[in-house]
């Protein structure tokens, strides 16, 4: 974008093509406006932040001041361009504008606000994580200048690397904040956030060891979460726990070595990981117990077994029955009365299959008790139903 002092601006559209061929120039050329000009290159190029740096380039060796890029799906709210030119025009030291950003579906649908925060955040607030939505930064054109362009051996963090040198360079004064929706961001399974997690988590750790010298144990935390909650009904067949340790392997470096291994110790221990195996994962607490729901998921095919035996505990300070709900993916409910507070059996029979297939059930039970207002000694203050002690598939 170039501008003026009258709050006066031209904009210029720079589109960066993978060679594709699925007649992208065409479809620009339809819905394109005519009164906005525009630069396509279509050339092969090494990567997303390779193509974007050509885009900065060539917009800035044609008079650009002012700089955003949207990525594949992303869209600017209504306004949002006025209220940047207006913020940079009205602030000449002010070097960087961002501001909320909104996530959808492939349809569009809200998902939610992204989880940002304003420059008053200290560096360190990186450290929990990326607090700046990428489409809805705007730069001068001299900051590309200051700080340099896009770290292209980066894949996809290249955003998060940027914006720490950014806030390692400009003063809190030269970056503001508009408290407002400037763009949407789009989440579906194809999109580059969700298609290359493990790349994602990886590059953010690399990134903040860069400028911290190790990146937070949380953020091994943060993606084993995320793989747990997929599990199994991903493409790879590896088990869950090899899965984990393949992911330890490639993070080790960029985790302060005391908190690695203490990372590993609590894994050790997750009776998510101790029950699971390449067919099987039980959504459960870490040590076990189940808080009012226990999801079970199974992926098999005509020669694996496909029933599932939970051998469960009550363990409750007073006996009473316990009532439970099974809901099958497939619709069909069943309610099971337990008589016992000891030892007693959940049995999950997937249906006969030809080929691979996936089951997945939901126990669930209104019922509870909280151990701190049993025990006076106990610090645990969860909402707790009854413990998996064992799993077998028959």
């Amino acid at each position: 974008m170039v501008c003026n002092h009258n709050f006066e601006y031209q904009l210029h559209h720079h589109i960066i093509d993978n060679c594709s061929t699925d007649s992208t120039f065409d479809v620009i050329s339809k819905y394109h406006p005519k009164q906005v000009s525009l630069t396509f290159i279509s050339e092969r190029d090494s990567g997303p932040a390779a193509a974007l740096n050509q885009g900065f380039k060539s917009a800035i060796s044609l008079g650009a001041n002012i700089i955003g890029w949207l990525n594949a799906d992303d869209y600017y709210c209504p306004e949002t361009i006025k209220r940047v030119i207006k913020v940079f025009e009205e602030n000449p030291k002010i070097q960087i504008v961002y501001g909320q950003g909104r996530h959808v579906n492939f349809q569009g649908e809200n998902l939610g606000l992204y989880p940002s925060l304003s420059p008053d955040a200290s560096l360190k607030s990186f450290l929990n994580g990326c607090f700046i939505c990428q489409p809805t930064v705007f730069l001068r054109a001299e900051v590309f200048f200051t700080v340099g362009y896009l770290d292209e051996s980066l894949k996809t963090g290249f955003d998060f690397d940027l914006w720490l040198r950014i806030f390692k360079k400009y003063r809190k004064s030269q970056i503001y904040f508009i408290n407002k929706v400037l763009a949407n961001s789009r989440l579906h399974e194809q999109c580059l956030t969700n298609r290359l997690r493990e790349t994602v988590i990886l590059e953010s750790m690399q990134v903040l060891k860069r400028y911290f010298g190790n990146a937070p144990a949380h953020w091994l935390l943060t993606y084993f979460d995320e793989l747990f909650a997929k599990y199994p009904f991903i493409e790879d067949k590896n088990s869950l726990v090899d899965l984990v340790k393949q992911f330890l392997a490639k993070s080790k470096s960029f985790i302060e070595p005391i908190q690695f291994q203490q990372a590993i110790k609590n894994l050790e221990l997750d009776y998510r990981l101790k029950f699971s195996n390449n067919q099987l994962y039980l959504q459960i607490e870490p040590d076990g117990w189940v808080s009012k729901k226990l999801v079970v998921k199974l992926r098999y095919d005509e020669a694996q077994k496909r029933a599932v035996l939970l051998q469960c505990q009550g363990g409750w300070a007073s006996a009473e029955n316990l009532y439970l709900t099974i809901h099958a993916d497939d619709g069909s409910i069943e309610k099971v009365k337990i008589n016992t507070q000891d030892k007693f059996f959940i049995t999950l029979k997937a249906p006969k299959t030809r080929s691979s297939a996936y089951a997945s059930w939901r126990v669930e039970t209104r019922q509870y008790f909280v151990p701190s207002q049993v025990h006076k000694r106990s610090k645990d203050h969860r909402a707790l139903s009854f413990r998996v002690d064992a799993i077998s598939l028959e």
